[in-house]
């Protein structure tokens, strides 16, 4: 026999009350957070499209403490992506689109000097220039190089004549798994030490800088190579690369041109790369 709970009258208004509270406060914080959420969205969109004089597209957006961290493109080049970093009352922390142009045109170069040399490949360059607000002594000079997009005239020459630089950084992700890929350390190293002078004597000749280069070089199955490459075409979170990938085997390096603060240290020699790479294999 069911049981039939009878709920006095007094409390049965009660009861809707509450009900009808919680329904209201749990409807206005979603909307809450949606709306705030859609207004950095704005906020970023405009920023950005007063610096550059360019339309650009949110790809992903979400809170990183007390500011709001977004991956970007050009409206009308969705491959070059870029992530930014704005407070919640909508500063700027900084944008990454200089250091995307940079990046991808080093890399181009790196990655063409390389060829199917190292068999399947992906390289990403790191960025080595980011637009940032009350940074003493780079804050003008690198809003200087934001009216030279703006007005559509320049070069890579002309924004390295305002921030020079001294070094730049790559990614290297070799599937290992790969047919075509001989795993012989010797030649590895010299692919990399060519396409590394290359890029050094392009930097001298072009723009009239002297750089080293960081290599960090992973070796990869194909599953995971095909994850990161993934990874970084969606451009989601790309800070955090390292999660998708289950590799502890990666491969650091440095090579070109020494500076005062950055020695020999980290210049592998052929020898060094193969002991390490025999390593990896034990």
């Amino acid at each position: 026999m069911k049981r039939i709970i009878f709920i006095h009258r007094s409390n049965l208004f009660l009861c809707l009350f509450i009900i009808s509270c919680l329904c209201c406060i749990s409807a206005c914080s979603i909307d809450f957070g949606s709306s705030q959420e859609e207004k950095m969205k704005n906020v970023i969109l405009n920023d950005l499209e007063n610096r550059y004089g360019e339309e650009f597209e949110i790809e992903s957006i979400y809170r990183d403490g007390d500011g709001y961290k977004a991956m970007c493109y050009p409206a009308n080049d969705k491959e070059l992506k870029f992530s930014c970093l704005y407070g919640k009352d909508g500063s700027l922390g900084y944008d990454f689109y200089v250091g995307a142009l940079l990046a991808r045109e080093e890399t181009d170069c790196f990655r063409s000097s390389i060829g199917d040399k190292l068999g399947e490949i992906y390289v990403k360059g790191t960025y080595v220039l980011a637009i940032s607000e009350g940074v003493p002594n780079r804050t003008n000079s690198n809003l200087s190089i934001c009216d030279l997009i703006k007005k559509g005239d320049y070069s890579i020459r002309d924004i390295y004549d305002i921030y020079p630089i001294n070094s730049i950084g790559f990614r290297v992700f070799i599937d290992k798994s790969s047919e075509v890929y001989s795993d012989d350390a010797e030649s590895e190293y010299d692919v990399f030490a060519e396409a590394v002078n290359e890029l050094v004597t392009k930097y001298r000749d072009d723009y009239g800088l002297n750089i080293f280069v960081s290599l960090e070089i992973y070796f990869l199955n194909e599953e995971d190579y095909k994850v990161v490459v993934e990874y970084f075409k969606t451009g989601k979170y790309e800070d955090s690369y390292k999660s998708v990938i289950n590799c502890t085997k990666c491969l650091i390096m440095e090579m070109g041109t020494p500076t005062e603060s950055v020695t020999e240290k980290l210049w592998l020699t052929k020898t060094d790369y193969v002991a390490k790479k025999e390593a990896f294999n034990e």
